[in-house]
């Protein structure tokens, strides 16, 4: 399936997110009741925080993305109401949690690189302030 820019000109396929190394065997460590054959078998309500984490997330570290692209772009930031800071803070713990950070500077480096992949793709390359 070819990469296909959303409406804002980024291209999030190419930006290399700290979650794509999560493997399945990371998610069933850190949450064995989704993986259990009893929690497969589940009605996902008693089982979906662990996966709710997973997607929120990946959603957070895709909005700051967005956020530094349409800075950089100086186009509208469709979340303007999203806070960064929050973000940044919910990302730390997630990542610390996965093995994915050693806390809170590592943390801002791997957001940091987020960003900065995200401010390439647009027109004049401003790095986020």
């Amino acid at each position: 399936m070819p990469s296909e820019p959303q409406e804002t000109g980024l291209d999030l396929k190419p930006i290399a997110f700290p979650t794509d190394r999560l493997t399945i065997g990371d998610l069933r460590r850190d949450q064995p009741v989704l993986f259990s054959q009893e929690g497969l078998f589940r009605s996902y309500s008693s089982s979906s925080a662990g996966l709710l984490n997973v997607l929120t997330a990946m959603l957070s570290e895709r909005i700051l993305a967005e956020k530094a692209f349409a800075k950089a772009a100086g186009q509208a930031d469709r979340w303007a109401s999203e806070e960064r800071r929050e973000h940044l803070d919910a990302l730390n713990e997630y990542y610390v949690r996965l093995g994915l950070s050693s806390g809170p500077r590592a943390t801002r480096e791997l957001v940091r690189q987020i960003e900065q992949a995200a401010v390439a793709q647009a027109p004049t390359g401003r790095p986020p302030r």
